[in-house]
């Protein structure tokens, strides 16, 4: 017997929702390699990888409640059950719509919209954790709503670390849609820094510190392009080390 998908369309008391099944514990090459790398790099890129199973069912749902109490557009837990959440549906995914949208205008507005409601989670002293533009919602008026909080950074590093981090997670997701892609990154950090409330800069310089050789290794290679998660990469620490390392 076929087992459920993890994620899955349907309608709860009448209204579009989301099932959400626990998935199995987390450990693979990947986990195990960023947990060796992890003792190079600064706290604030430590590996927050959520353990799976229904404990990181249960510790998402907790966060979403914490986030809509805080006022953060968030799927509203409908439903616990034994293995499984049952989840508002709050649009499309954030990165399809992206895709799918030819005027860069239209684009960079929604992703404006995206920056700026992260740094409102922060103001609530709240971090994502994961907030890859695949992890968002957009409704059909525009409301950009916050998806997949599995992974509780603050388990394994402080506030302002979790918060820089999700900026530098940000910005690499991000940098598939920037047009002038350092020019737009910066206008898109600098509006962040704009909105939030907590000064970060430490935060960020260590994040671009830590990170300079691997992004200059990448520059002499001249392999930022081997794929989009590099690239954004490559951007998302170069546009920290702009503003907060002297050039060199």
């Amino acid at each position: 017997m076929a087992l459920a998908p993890r994620i899955e369309k349907t309608t709860f008391n009448g209204q579009s929702a989301w099932i959400k099944r626990a998935e199995q514990h987390r450990e693979s090459r990947f986990v195990f390699l960023h947990r060796v790398l992890g003792k190079l790099l600064p706290a604030a890129l430590q590996p927050t990888n959520a353990a799976g199973g229904f404990e990181a069912i249960l510790s998402e749902a907790k966060r979403l409640t914490e986030m809509a109490q805080a006022g953060i557009p968030v799927p509203v837990v409908l439903h616990q059950g034994s293995d499984h959440v049952v989840l508002s549906d709050c649009g499309r995914q954030l990165r399809a719509v992206l895709r799918e949208t030819h005027d860069p205008d239209t684009r960079q507005s929604l992703i404006n919209s995206a920056i700026v409601g992260l740094a409102n989670i922060h103001n609530a002293d709240l971090a994502h954790g994961r907030p890859h533009l695949k992890d968002m919602a957009v409704s059909e008026d525009g409301v950009i709503s916050f998806l997949d909080l599995e992974e509780n950074p603050t388990n394994v590093m402080s506030i302002a670390d979790a918060q820089a981090r999700d900026i530098w997670l940000f910005l690499g997701s991000a940098t598939e849609f920037m047009t002038l892609i350092s020019d737009d990154l910066l206008e898109l950090f600098e509006l962040y820094r704009a909105t939030a409330h907590r000064d970060h800069s430490d935060n960020f310089r260590n994040i671009a510190k830590s990170l300079r050789p691997y992004r200059r290794i990448i520059s002499l290679f001249r392999a930022k392009n081997i794929s989009k998660d590099v690239t954004g990469a490559f951007y998302a620490t170069r546009v920290m080390e702009q503003q907060f390392l002297a050039s060199g």
